[in-house]
């Protein structure tokens, strides 16, 4: 009798014990939730193939019109440059690339769509600005070169090579989620872009040259230039060689092939016979077109890398696709198959076990990555699962409190109460952490150490109230004044220090000058009487120059603010030479 009064009654309850049991006899239904899931992914797979096919068409469409666009800046920086009015076959040449550079442009607008807003504005913000500098280069090249605007084709080139740029800067942001499908897609684009970007340098390159030849003076300057030009070039060929042989693309190596031949084996040595003429003071010993003729056959080659790699990227696109939709097809059937067999067992499990265990799960991942945004409410249930469920609720429950005391502890900790910048601490943990970044990437960081002039007579004559009126509205202002990516922090008292990750010196010692004049037209009052007019000092150090730690950088910056109070306030002082720093 006993033993019959232990026994479950049947029927009136599904404990998880027993759901378990019978997972063991179904587990061929987690087989078939393996499948859909394998299936899903081969979807996205799909999905993301077609897409790349679809992206390299806006691509090619791009790098046609930088292509022609090239062609155009080179063209007409040497027709700006030539003694004589352009001719007519000289004028068709520009229409006929300015055309091609239009249609493709369009094309790609229409294929964009919405898609990458801030690259796609940029890029049609210096179009605009190209084709009005086109109405001025066609009005000046009816004109002899004195009769010109001197200015003409510096603009112009500035003005088409940034246009460039916003193309690359396009197609870098089109091709960026591709990195979640094959390493040779994007090899592929890297290679299409490094192409461009070497016809672009050496187009340039090429251009200065025969500017120099039609008779414009080739200026220190531009020899520079065309130096900085050909290192750029050089640097960018290795990268590109090193690309394409990842790939072991025959047809690809081969254009690579014909480029070492015509452009630096045979044009290559023109070029420095222009430079060493130039730098000689010497006659050029070719004729613009003479040169121009030598230059088509090696530019050319570039372009036919180009047209290379974009018919291959097309083609391995394609195939790409065709094989993601086979494997989506196959793993479709095994899903299928599997779900026939096993559909009436995993109704009961899902909807009584899987599910509910899936939420919790869900729940108690969530909650491990520390985010606390998890939709489970308390459950009416009152097997394991409802318990399960309501434990996690409470858990969850009891994280949102703490992560409200953590985060209200540690904003007490890194930011200064009165004027809302971040404190010293947070200064030193942060400069660490940019100085390291900095030592890696090889790039400067500016540091302006701040005093508010004469603070202390506001204190004294107003009272402190006053005082932190006036700190909290320098801290404002200095704030409004600066990069997000900047750091404003009050290091104690008055002082205030900026840090400037990947500012130049001329750009710290700018925004140095910037914030002095921002906190100057500071207008403040206090019993209907007007404050002062407030000014600052400012010392300026720069790391790596200056130090290599904080500590350092901010000792020669607090010496280069006592030398500006000592100059009189109101002013920015750099820091003295390393060699006079005392460490």
């Amino acid at each position: 009798m006993g033993t019959e009064k232990n026994q479950p009654k049947p029927g009136k309850r599904h404990s998880i014990a027993a759901l378990v049991i019978a997972l063991e006899v179904i587990l061929v239904a987690l087989v078939t939730v393996e499948v859909i899931e394998e299936v899903s992914e081969q979807w996205s797979a799909y999905r993301g193939a077609r897409l790349s096919v679809q992206t390299n068409v806006i691509v090619d469409r791009l790098l046609q019109a930088a292509q022609h666009l090239a062609f155009e800046r080179g063209r007409a920086n040497v027709l700006a440059n030539a003694p004589t009015p352009a001719k007519d076959n000289e004028r068709a040449f520009l229409l006929i690339h300015r055309k091609a550079a239009d249609q493709a442009l369009n094309q790609a607008a229409q294929l964009l769509g919405d898609e990458n807003a801030p690259e796609r504005i940029l890029l049609r913000d210096r179009y605009q600005k190209t084709l009005a500098l086109r109405f001025d280069m066609d009005a000046a090249l009816s004109l002899p070169r004195e009769q010109r605007p001197p200015d003409l084709a510096d603009r112009w080139v500035g003005n088409e090579t940034r246009l460039l740029t916003s193309i690359t800067d396009l197609i870098a942001a089109l091709t960026e989620h591709f990195d979640q499908f094959t390493p040779t897609f994007r090899v592929f684009n890297r290679v299409k872009v490094q192409a461009f970007e070497l016809r672009e340098a050496m187009g340039l390159e090429s251009s200065r040259y025969a500017a120099s030849i039609a008779g414009t003076p080739m200026t220190t300057a531009t020899l520079v230039e065309t130096m900085h030009l050909r290192g750029r070039g050089t640097a960018t060929w290795s990268d590109l060689r090193r690309e394409a042989t990842q790939l072991g693309n025959a047809p690809l190596t081969a254009a690579l092939t014909v480029v070492e031949t015509e452009f630096f084996k045979k044009f290559r040595p023109l070029e420095d016979r222009v430079a060493a003429a130039a730098l000689a003071g010497m006659p050029i010993p070719v004729s613009t077109s003479e040169f121009v003729e030598a230059s088509i056959p090696a530019l050319d080659s570039i372009v036919a890398v180009i047209s290379t790699a974009t018919a291959e990227t097309a083609t391995y696109a394609e195939d790409n696709a065709k094989q993601a939709e086979r494997r989506m097809g196959e793993r479709l059937a095994e899903a299928l198959l599997a779900l026939v067999a096993a559909m009436a067992a995993l109704f009961v499990i899902i909807v009584r076990l899987l599910v509910p265990l899936h939420r919790i799960q869900a729940a108690l991942d969530t909650l491990a990555t520390g985010k606390t945004t998890i939709n489970l409410p308390l459950s009416p249930r009152h097997d394991e699962i409802g318990l399960m469920r309501n434990a996690v609720t409470s858990f969850r429950d009891s994280l949102i409190q703490r992560e409200a005391l953590e985060r209200e502890l540690k904003e007490l900790s890194i930011r200064d109460p009165l004027t809302g910048c971040m404190n010293r601490r947070y200064l030193e943990e942060t400069a660490k952490l940019e100085f390291a970044r900095a030592t890696r990437s090889q790039s400067p960081i500016g540091l302006l150490m701040i005093d508010v002039d004469h603070f202390k007579q506001f204190n004294d004559k107003f009272g402190h109230d006053v005082g932190d009126r006036v700190l909290r509205a320098v801290a404002e202002t200095l704030r409004d004044h600066v990069r997000d990516s900047d750091l404003v922090c009050r290091f104690g008292g008055e002082e205030f220090v900026v840090l400037l990750p990947g500012a130049s010196p001329e750009q710290t010692v700018e925004r140095g000058e910037c914030l002095r004049r921002a906190v100057k037209t500071l207008s403040l009052s206090h019993a209907e009487e007007t404050l002062n007019s407030l000014s600052t000092s400012v010392g300026v150090a720069f790391f790596p120059i200056h130090g290599q730690t904080l500590t350092t950088v901010i000792g020669a910056a607090d010496r280069a603010l006592y030398r500006a109070k000592q100059g009189g306030r109101d002013r920015v002082l750099v820091a003295a030479a390393p060699a006079d720093i005392e460490h």
